[in-house]
């Protein structure tokens, strides 16, 4: 049984065997790493801060600006939460309001290094659909009658970046040290599909961004509107989109995950969850891609283990569910709210509380080759323990390519903030192709090496990178409790264009 796992194994092989979930008691673990940062962690960020220098950027507002930001907001502050459906569509809200409240900021167009275009896409179609497209065109043809301007053009070359995370774009001017002639453009952030991007405006977006930086929660051309490269493109050209994208967290309940700010600031960890996961079966995955989440359920024979994976629906069932979700958009546009999600396999209070209790938390892929859980592990301080190569842009057996399914290739992972900040090797990963075989032997052999002081070194990084994947604390539209995501994202682009358009290896974690 759990006894008989690998960490057995780890107590011939390893000088501090960790010993795990006793099955008659909880386990309770010293968090001494809280009493101070990780020596590894703050060097890194300290280089990068070096290398990133000291910049100022403008926040377009006014006019067609605040008719896609702020004029929307405007009365409904405190219910405009409510209103979307997927956390991570808050990013436009939580990126521009973090870039308001940041002490580089400039009012001065004059003075500033990098110019940030807000703009709330998702909102916007949630507010008032029918005036979405006229206020888009109005915000884009301001855009680039800006871009015209002769005292803008003459302070150097456009840089536009796009991400995931909040409706911006941004500018970044030639100085002695960005090395660049002419100019650049940012917009901030993208979808989380190519449908939902079509039906936001993305396309139109990247008509006139077309030389633009791209933020992204995951690192695929069609979620910001534009075209895939073809394999040849991947493999020889260094122009494509993919070049210009800069990979994004997705938008996590940190508040909740993270627990009350007494609890994340506590020297005792109670474990009394082994290996934890809670997901949708989503059984066209394993259609499209062979992503196959069930077998996750392989683990419910460790002792305290906490494996949740909803069955697939039958046809009429899926069906039905797209008739609810019809419903709750057009509750969305018609009556403000929306209508309570019945599809989820864990209450968010109940998930939450398991994942602070867990020692392990599983990482899999979904629909597509990212997922909101690693980084839903990270905030919430639990090991991330990750299935496959995926989330590293490349497809080994039993991936596949399919339908939805796009490549990035190893150029091109979909790891937030790899090439400045976070090290995601320090994570243990499990041969998928072997869990799909047998889960139970495959995650024994993945933790095989995590002893006592590994466990609790793998702690305290987690507390130093916490901030860096959480955008903020609290509700979008109305919370100055902000994380270091938004600023992560500016800091990368302007290391990016310091560099000419990618970070040196010699600045990279690791």
């Amino acid at each position: 049984m759990w006894a008989a796992l690998a960490l057995v194994a780890v107590a011939a092989a390893a000088k501090e065997p960790a010993k795990y979930w006793d099955e008659t008691a909880h386990r309770t673990v010293d968090h001494s790493h809280r009493d101070s940062e990780h020596e590894h962690y703050a060097q890194q960020r300290s280089r990068v801060e070096r290398a990133v220098g000291v910049y100022r950027f403008y926040v377009y507002g006014g006019g067609a600006f605040d008719a896609m930001t702020t004029d929307l907001l405007r009365g409904r502050e405190h219910k405009v939460d409510d209103l979307y459906v997927l956390a991570e569509d808050k990013v436009e809200l939580w990126t521009h309001r973090a870039l308001l409240n940041d002490s580089r900021r400039t009012d001065d167009p004059a003075d500033a290094d990098v110019f940030f275009v807000p703009a709330y896409l998702t909102l916007s179609t949630l507010v008032s659909a029918h005036n979405h497209a006229r206020r888009l065109a109005a915000m884009l043809e301001a855009l680039a009658q800006e871009s015209e301007i002769p005292n803008f053009k003459a302070r150097g070359r456009d840089f536009w970046t796009s991400d995931h995370l909040s409706g911006a774009a941004a500018r970044a001017r030639t100085t002695p040290t960005l090395n660049h002639s002419c100019a650049a453009q940012v917009f901030g952030y993208s979808s989380t599909n190519p449908g939902t991007a079509k039906r936001v405006g993305f396309p139109d977006v990247q008509k006139v961004l077309n030389r633009a930086w791209f933020g992204a929660f995951e690192m695929n051309p069609a979620w910001v509107g534009a075209d895939r490269p073809t394999p040849r493109e991947l493999a020889t050209s260094n122009a494509t989109v993919l070049d210009r994208m800069v990979p994004m967290p997705y938008v996590v309940d940190a508040s909740k995950l993270a627990g009350p700010a007494a609890q994340r600031d506590t020297n005792v960890h109670q474990h009394e969850i082994s290996v934890f996961f809670a997901a949708n079966g989503r059984p066209q995955a394993t259609k499209w891609s062979g992503c196959n989440r069930s077998t996750a359920l392989g683990l419910k024979a460790l002792p305290k283990a906490a494996i949740h994976v909803s069955a697939g629906r039958a046809r009429r069932w899926r069906l039905a569910r797209r008739l609810v979700d019809g419903l709750r958009r057009a509750s969305d546009r018609l009556f403000g709210r929306r209508l309570a999600e019945t599809h989820k396999v864990l209450v968010e209070s109940k998930f939450a509380h398991a994942m602070r209790v867990s020692d392990f938390c599983l990482v899999m892929c979904g629909d597509t080759p990212t997922s909101r859980r690693i980084f839903d592990s990270i905030v919430a301080d639990c090991v991330p323990l990750i299935v496959g190569t995926r989330l590293w842009g490349r497809c080994e057996p039993p991936c596949r390519p399919g339908w939805g399914w796009f490549v990035s290739g190893e150029k091109h992972p979909h790891t937030p903030f790899h090439d400045t900040l976070i090290d995601y090797s320090r994570f243990p990963r499990v041969d998928e192709k072997w869990f799909y075989e047998d889960a139970l032997a495959a995650t024994k052999a993945a933790i095989a090496n995590v002893t006592s002081a590994a466990e609790l070194e793998i702690w305290k990084y987690l507390d130093a990178i916490r901030g860096d994947v959480v955008y903020g604390y609290g509700r979008a539209a109305t919370s100055t409790d902000f994380g270091r995501a938004t600023a992560n994202l500016l800091d990368g682009v302007v290391l990016r264009l310091r560099h000419g358009g990618a970070v040196p290896p010699g600045l990279r974690p690791g």
